[in-house]
């Protein structure tokens, strides 16, 4: 996920760069925000699954970071 999360802001930056020098800036723009968007909730998963990596092999959920 942290590598999806890296593609999706590499994509985003590619389209802010582009709306630099085209006529349609405010499109480039949007798809840069939703990008963006995307590499946050990419993060957000990969950070729930190195919590959940953290429990025991029996599925079990390890301690929340924040009650240790």
């Amino acid at each position: 996920m942290d590598k999806a999360a890296a593609s999706q802001d590499r994509t985003a930056k590619v389209y802010e760069d582009t709306a630099e020098h085209s006529d349609r800036r405010d499109e480039h723009l949007k798809y840069a925000a939703r990008h963006r968007a995307f590499a946050r909730e990419d993060r957000a998963m990969a950070q729930q699954l190195r919590r959940m990596a953290e429990g025991d092999s029996t599925g079990n959920p390890g301690t929340p970071s924040r009650c240790r």
